[in-house]
């Protein structure tokens, strides 16, 4: 089967292109990689879940700054100092949430990674 394109190499016509893969082929193809999967499927779920929890806490920071940033502007406003004890109590929640998630992240890196070595097939 062959394909025209608009932009070819000078004095090209045609290209040859990659057959499409049979019913057959794919099946085989899906039972292979359920095959190689297979004794770490529950890994890889994991791994998974923590991404999810890394992503979380990628956007905690955000909330965190958006609540300091009212208190702070909230105590310029009013010429008053803002309570120390609130504006502690988030910064501490800020570095934690950062803190969270570069340690869930790590986490998450070994997990799948050491997913890898059960995988191999030599």
């Amino acid at each position: 089967m062959t394909q025209t394109l608009t932009e070819l190499p000078a004095g090209t016509d045609t290209v040859e292109s990659v057959p499409e893969p049979t019913a057959p082929d794919r099946a085989a193809g899906r039972a292979a990689l359920a095959d190689i999967i297979a004794p770490v499927r529950a890994q890889l779920a994991f791994g998974t879940v923590l991404a999810v929890v890394v992503g979380i806490l990628g956007v905690v920071p955000f909330i965190v700054l958006v609540e300091l940033g009212g208190i702070l502007v909230t105590a310029a406003d009013t010429g008053a100092t803002p309570d120390p004890a609130q504006v502690n109590r988030l910064l501490l929640l800020l570095l934690g949430a950062f803190g969270a998630r570069v340690l869930v992240y790590v986490v998450a890196l070994m997990v799948t990674h050491l997913c890898e070595k059960p995988c191999r097939r030599t």
